[in-house]
């Protein structure tokens, strides 16, 4: 039997505490690998590659990352990777750079059993 593998990345960011105006264009101000979603009505990946569940935030807002029927562990690394991102900006805040920092952390799955793993990154924000 041939290994086949999917990979799919969910990322979560969560830019602040309590409700949010929210975005003029999201698909054009969510970037990845410094390409925005789309340009305009031309999108940058392939749309069924990519979904977008925005959140303004709020007590009531619906859970994020719901596991539905399958059985879950979480396993906790608990490892920081890189450094935190910085900008730099000119004198009319453009930013001329950005440093994501760099790190690379391997973890091996040995269980033949496991059908699918998903990886949960936690990104922390200093301030608002």
């Amino acid at each position: 039997m041939a290994l086949n593998s999917t990979s799919s990345v969910r990322l979560v960011d969560l830019l602040c505490d309590g409700p949010l105006e929210g975005f003029d264009a999201i698909n054009e101000q969510i970037f990845l690998d410094e390409t925005p979603l789309f340009t305009g009505n031309d999108p940058n990946f392939p749309t069924e590659d990519v979904d977008v569940d925005f959140r303004l935030g709020g007590r009531r807002q619906e859970r994020l990352l719901q596991a539905g029927n399958a059985t879950t562990t979480i396993t906790g690394v608990a490892v920081q990777v890189g450094q935190n991102y910085s900008e730099t900006v000119n004198d009319s805040d453009e930013v001329t750079a950005r440093d994501y920092g760099s790190g690379t952390v391997i973890r091996q799955i040995a269980d033949s059993e496991v059908d699918s793993v998903q990886l949960l990154f936690t990104l922390a924000v200093n301030s608002c």
